[in-house]
């Protein structure tokens, strides 16, 4: 019966939240071994949106913003852990399920992060996101330095089918190596992006 049933709802996108900078970044944190889970995302209640590939959703009343490629803003699925702004992080041992958006999400002024043997599963969007559609290539904007390894991700995007398992959009040295990547519908792992006339230095990414 229903009497004898437990439910959760998530009030929080986020359980982790990085709110850095440039200037200012958090700097050494190790989470090993820890269970990240129940998060929700109900923007898109709310809002009329289209699903784009790599789950960059355009939406209707979406501002011109010339920090984005092509001058137009983006929404993502936010991330268990998601944030911006922090320089030698360790995700290792985890387990990060339940989101109702994506697992991992590090966006931009990120540096020196190792995301190794976590299981990453059923979450509403991706497993693993590196980055967004920005357009700017200076100050350090772009995610470094990132080491991605020995975790099992599957059964994510469930609501959001057009994300990826593993995602890097505009990245340098990244390392994605011993994945092991499951029950998804769209890309599993996905390096590097752009399509125009913009260069910036992605490079040594394997």
């Amino acid at each position: 019966s229903l009497n004898a049933q437990n439910a959760i709802i998530p009030v929080s996108e986020s359980i982790i939240k990085f709110t850095g900078d440039e200037v200012s970044r958090a700097e050494n944190i190790v989470f090993d071994g820890i269970a990240f889970r129940h998060t929700g995302w109900t923007w898109s209640l709310h809002n009329s949106i289209v699903t784009n590939q790599a789950n960059l959703f355009l939406f209707s009343t979406r501002p011109q913003d010339s920090t984005y490629r092509l001058g137009r803003s983006k929404k993502r699925t936010p991330g268990i852990i998601d944030g911006e702004g922090v320089r030698n992080l360790t995700i290792r041992n985890c387990i990060i399920n339940l989101s109702g958006g994506s697992g991992i999400f590090l966006r931009r002024f990120i540096n020196d992060v190792n995301i190794v043997g976590n299981i990453i599963r059923d979450n509403s969007g991706g497993g693993i996101e590196i980055s967004d559609d920005f357009y700017k290539a200076d100050n350090g904007w772009f995610p470094e330095n990132i080491r991605i390894a020995n975790n099992y991700i599957s059964d994510c995007n469930n609501q959001w089918h057009a994300g990826c398992g593993i995602a890097a959009l505009f990245a340098s040295n990244v390392t994605v190596e011993h994945n092991h990547l499951v029950n998804l519908p769209y890309t599993g792992i996905s390096v590097g992006w752009g399509w125009d006339t913009f260069t910036p230095e992605m490079n040594r990414n394997w």
